[in-house]
């Protein structure tokens, strides 16, 4: 199957790590989902000897933690400044996961989250990420799914959502709901032991969804009205709802999937 990979990619404009608030940005995604993603790795029960890839690193939260249970780890990314020293057991590989012929070895765990549903060649990278488990090792995959904001009660959150996942997907080759179809990938790939599971992270004033919505919205204010779908006064009134402290809502819905390959 050919791809058609957009001109731009993440990070070359859009998210682009040299913006101030670039890293504030990626940290608030994970903290509104580091929790469940601990709980998830923490039942493979992942911990000394264990060689472990984090794939899409972003912020090297979940790096980091991998490392204070003993793992050694490969924190792979486009652009690894978020990782650099942030633990001693953490080696920081920088490198477009779409590089032809890239092949990092075998690992006991490969995990990536929120990376693949932002590269347009996600079905083949997902491919070459399987062919990194070692026999007996884990394949964890963790992306979103826009099903909370359909159902908000307001009406230009709704609206920007929309034009905003509209935009990044014409731009850089977003999927926004790629991770739905995490579970039924892994199910029919040939590894065994499949689970999957789902959460959601709540948008109310101070939160770290909320922080994170603020941030992502303003970098894409040029791609929502370039959509037709939103204008500037919709965004200026989302940012708003997101910061009202009566404000309770849903946003992106973060699927996990985990997999492990078959031991010789």
């Amino acid at each position: 199957m050919v791809v058609a990979v957009p001109d731009e990619r993440y990070g070359d404009h859009v998210f682009d790590p040299d913006r101030d608030d670039e890293f504030e940005r990626v940290r608030s995604l994970a903290a509104a989902y580091d929790p469940a993603s601990r709980n998830y790795l923490a039942a493979l029960e992942i911990g000394p000897g264990w060689r472990c890839l984090d794939v899409g690193a972003g912020p090297g939260t979940l790096s980091a933690w991998m490392a204070e249970q003993g793992c050694e780890v490969v924190a792979l990314d486009r652009d690894t400044r978020f990782v650099s020293g942030i633990h001693p057991n953490v080696v920081p590989v920088e490198v477009n996961l779409s590089e032809p012929g890239l092949d990092l070895g075998r690992f006991d765990l490969v995990h990536s989250r929120f990376t693949l549903m932002h590269l347009p060649e996600r079905d083949q990278l997902l491919a070459r990420l399987a062919t990194w488990v070692r026999p007996g090792g884990w394949l964890v995959l963790s992306d979103l799914a826009e099903l909370g904001t359909a159902s908000s009660p307001n009406e230009p959150y709704r609206r920007v959502s929309f034009a905003m996942w509209r935009g990044l997907a014409a731009t850089i080759g977003t999927d926004i709901n790629y991770g739905r179809q995490h579970p039924g990938t892994l199910a029919t790939s040939g590894f065994a032991d499949t689970g999957a599971a789902a959460d959601f992270a709540t948008v109310a004033r101070d939160t770290p969804m909320a922080n994170f919505l603020r941030l992502t919205i303003n970098q894409c204010r040029p791609l929502i009205i370039g959509t037709g779908d939103a204008d500037d006064t919709a965004i200026e009134q989302t940012l708003r709802y997101l910061s009202d402290p009566t404000t309770w809502d849903l946003s992106l819905l973060m699927i996990t999937g985990w997999s492990r390959k078959a031991p010789v």
